[in-house]
Formats: C-alpha cells, sequence, structure tokens
C-alpha cells in the first residue's frame, strides 16, 4: 500500500513536471513565431520606408535640376535687365540732351522773335500803289552794303554823290547767293544824281559800291508795292 502511494506520487510529480515543461515549450515556440512575425513585419516597413527614401531622393534631385534651371535662367533675366536698365539709362541721357537743345532752340527762337519785332517796328508797313521806302546807305569811301528785301519785283536806287571833276562812282546790285551782278552803274565827273530802275525780285539783295575822289554818295532804295 505503501509502495502503491509512493508510485501515485511520482506520477503526478511527473506529470506536473512534464506539464511545466510542455508549457515552457510551447510558450517558447509561441514566442519565436510571433518575434518572427514582427521581424518580417518591420522588415516590410523598412523596405517601404527605403522605397519612399528613394523617390524623395529622386524628387529632391529632381528639385535641385529645377532649381539649378531656374537660377540660370534667373541669371540671364538679371543679365538681360541690366542691359536693358543700362540703355535706359543712356536713352534718359539722350533725352535730357535733346531737352536742353530743345530748351536752347526755344530761347534763340525767341530772341529771334524779339529781334523781328524790332525790326518790324523800324520797317514802316508798305503802302500798295506808291513807292515805300526800304533802307538808305551813305559813304565816302568804297563798301559793300548789308542785305535788304525787296517786296515787288519793281523798286529803284536813287543814287547820288558828291566831288570832283575827277570823281569816280560805280555800284553794282546782286541778288543774295549770286555772285553776277543784277544791275550795274559808273559815273564820272563833278557831283551827279539819278535814279536806276531794276526788274527783278521779290529777295534779298546787296551793293558793292566802288568810288574814287568821291566826297559823299548815298543810295536811296525805294519799292513799288502794286495793288
Amino acid at each position: 500500500m505503501k509502495a502503491i502511494s509512493t508510485l501515485a506520487i511520482g506520477l503526478i510529480i511527473g506529470l506536473v513536471i512534464g506539464l511545466v515543461v510542455g508549457y515552457a515549450f510551447v510558450s517558447k515556440i509561441v514566442d519565436a513565431t510571433a518575434l518572427e512575425r514582427q521581424v518580417s513585419e518591420l522588415e516590410a516597413q523598412v523596405k517601404n520606408k527605403d522605397a519612399t527614401i528613394s523617390n524623395l531622393e529622386s524628387q529632391v534631385s529632381d528639385l535641385s535640376t529645377q532649381i539649378s534651371n531656374l537660377q540660370g535662367e534667373l541669371q540671364t533675366k538679371t543679365n538681360q535687365l541690366n542691359e536693358l536698365q543700362t540703355k535706359l539709362n543712356e536713352k534718359d541721357e539722350e533725352i535730357t540732351k535733346l531737352k536742353t537743345q530743345v530748351t536752347n532752340l526755344k530761347s534763340q527762337i525767341a530772341d529771334l522773335e524779339a529781334q523781328i519785332e524790332e525790326l518790324e517796328k523800324l520797317v514802316p508797313p508798305s503802302v500798295k500803289g506808291e513807292w515805300n521806302l526800304i533802307t538808305t546807305f551813305t559813304g565816302s569811301t568804297s563798301k559793300t552794303t548789308s542785305l535788304f528785301r525787296i517786296p515787288s519785283g519793281y523798286w529803284r536806287i536813287n543814287w547820288q554823290f558828291t566831288g570832283p571833276s575827277l570823281s569816280m562812282f560805280m555800284f553794282s546790285v546782286y541778288l543774295e547767293g549770286e555772285t553776277f551782278y543784277e544791275e550795274s552803274l559808273m559815273a564820272m565827273g563833278p557831283s551827279k544824281s539819278d535814279t536806276t530802275y531794276l526788274y527783278v525780285g521779290p529777295g534779298n539783295f546787296y551793293i558793292e559800291v566802288e568810288t574814287s575822289f568821291i566826297e559823299q554818295w548815298t543810295l536811296t532804295i525805294e519799292a513799288f508795292i502794286p495793288e
């Protein structure tokens, strides 16, 4: 009886030990499987992350290329802008010079208009159908007169000189810009006077006077203004 009890106790103890060992072994197998599954999942995640990183690196490379291209275009545009700014500055300088020239020309025009007004005050108004005094020249030696304006095609020179019998008086009428005279007259002897008529004009004229032994001479220019 005592032997049976001892056997029973031994069986029970063996059964308990087997259950404990089996449970521990099974637990370890279960834990290893779970770990392998976790490792597999982590490896998959790592692969996904690697793929994502690769894509991001590719995008970064593309963006870097785009940035480099944009920087090159920006530099080109900057150079073009600098060239345009230089041209604009040159044009501004030209405009400033032109404005200065315009201002100077306006000032010159104003001066000329003032001179014209003064000259118009000195020249009496023309009367149609009559002889109008244009100008008078006097002297005692040879000279070339200033230009005078003849407003019609019919005018005359009332001339006179004083001097001894050896006196010589001569004048030639020239149209402005011409080298051949339109009319010429020569008189010799003591004091004389007369009128010379001309049929040329309108236009600007001048007279060359040559004298010898002359005390005084006078040329009075008159123009007839037709009605």
